[in-house]
């Protein structure tokens, strides 16, 4: 089977060999039709090659592993030009890598293009930036998903004399040798203003879901041969996962949160159970989002559970912070506990930059923030997170304890509360899922 390497974005399987790799590169998709009396659900099997035999370059380590496994003798052939770089050793001014960090720093040296894990709080941007100072006179793009990510990333890059632009909002400023953007506003300038970058870095790299995203859309259109995702949450679902490796490249190291606590650098997650009365109206409702609404957002029970532990933690002088996924919700919370903020998309990014300083100089206790707050933003002394929304999804809550990871001269341990929801089988059901990964990683 031959492979032709068109460039970072796109390669093609030569003659009609495609079929041999499809079961390394498919996944299961589904879509819902409606019929007189309800929507049906439907599968069927979708691959990431299509019938010319093109597919994303990054998924080439995937396929070549699978060739081997199965004896299908695969040869590669170049059609586009390989850049040289000059690889320095990583220097930031007064920082010396931990073993960990150095890891990721050569892997990503070495390997050219992939994904990084490692916990939140770990130092992830401090990575980024010593791959940076290992490829000097580079031209770097660095993407993110937040107005909060870019106002940090900022102030490391300044810290350590790097010189860069911004592109976010109003101001879409590419002209630095490091072009630091969301992802929402350099989606919006046109293919041909995209420049040209020797470096795409991705942060929070799981948010490239599938290739209708607006990261497929940028990540297709720059060819930058160095390509680097961070991330401290691999995607499970195989089209996710597909998205990502394709567009940057497999994961090519990764630091655990174990590790991290036993090497001193994360803080051990503590998990505390609380358990909410049953109440059969609650049981009694079929459909999910009536279940949400009535068992998490409006279950008074519930809530004054939340409210009673956020005032036993603060008056022990803990930080707290409350994750919801509903406005009403955090508005509802915010009433009951006394003297807190709540964080939402709508608040300002300046005020929210204020927030959370004054949060983590422990000058505000509490605050209740929805999902702006649940990746992304760095509050070192925080002590204890609840996860008043709920849910099953594992990123969402890897990335909600990660808020509290990082460890300080005070703190080597994080709380984590969660709430066992009996009143009905869904919310039993995610609550089982959310158990079952505080066992996968021996917090409980």
């Amino acid at each position: 089977m031959k492979i032709l390497i068109y460039d970072p974005v796109y390669s093609k399987i030569i003659g009609k060999d495609a079929h041999l790799i499809w079961p390394c590169i498919s996944f299961t998709s589904e879509y819902w039709k409606q019929t007189p009396y309800r929507k049906q659900r439907h599968t069927y099997e979708q691959k990431m090659v299509n019938k010319n035999g093109y597919f994303l370059t990054g998924l080439i380590p995937l396929i070549l592993a699978y060739s081997d496994e199965n004896n299908l003798h695969c040869q590669l052939e170049l059609a586009c030009k390989v850049n040289e770089y000059v690889i320095h050793r990583p220097n930031l001014k007064g920082v010396i890598f931990r073993e960990d960090q150095q890891y990721l720093i050569e892997q990503a040296a070495k390997l050219h293009r992939g994904v990084l894990v490692a916990p939140t709080g770990s130092g992830k941007t401090l990575v980024a930036l010593g791959i940076m100072s290992a490829f000097p006179k580079t031209r770097v793009l660095f993407l993110c998903h937040t107005k909060t990510l870019i106002e940090q990333t900022s102030a490391e890059l300044k810290k350590f004399g790097f010189k860069y632009s911004i592109c976010q909002g109003a101001k879409k400023d590419i002209r630095g040798p490091i072009v630091l953007a969301t992802i929402q506003s350099f989606s919006k300038i046109l293919p041909t203003l995209y420049g040209t970058y020797d470096i795409v870095m991705v942060d929070e790299a799981h948010h490239i879901s599938n290739l209708e995203t607006q990261y497929a859309k940028v990540l297709s259109c720059v060819y930058s041969p160095l390509r680097f995702g961070f991330t401290a949450t691999i995607p499970t679902k195989k089209e996710s996962f597909f998205a990502m490796v394709g567009l940057l490249g497999p994961v090519i190291g990764e630091t655990t949160i174990d590790q991290g606590v036993k090497e001193g650098f994360v803080a051990k997650p503590k998990i505390k159970i609380l358990k909410s009365n049953y109440n059969q109206e609650i049981r009694e409702l079929r459909n999910y989002p009536a279940v949400y609404e009535y068992g998490i957002v409006r279950n008074r029970g519930r809530n004054k559970l939340i409210v009673d532990y956020v005032k036993q933690e603060n008056s022990k002088g803990n930080s707290v912070l409350v994750i919801v996924n509903k406005l009403d919700h955090g508005r509802y919370l915010n009433h009951l506990i006394d003297k807190s903020i709540f964080v939402q998309g709508e608040t300002e990014s300046v005020s929210r930059e204020e927030i959370r300083l004054a949060f983590n100089s422990k000058e505000i206790k509490c605050c209740i923030a929805t999902t702006v707050w649940k990746e992304g933003v760095n509050i070192p002394s925080l002590n204890v997170i609840i996860n008043a929304a709920g849910g099953k999804s594992e990123i969402a809550t890897l990335q909600a304890i990660g808020r509290g990871l990082r460890v300080t001269k005070d703190k080597k341990e994080i709380t984590i509360v969660d709430i066992f929801d009996p009143s009905h089988p869904y919310l039993i059901s995610h609550f089982g899922e959310r158990i079952s990964l505080y066992c996968d990683n021996n917090w409980l």
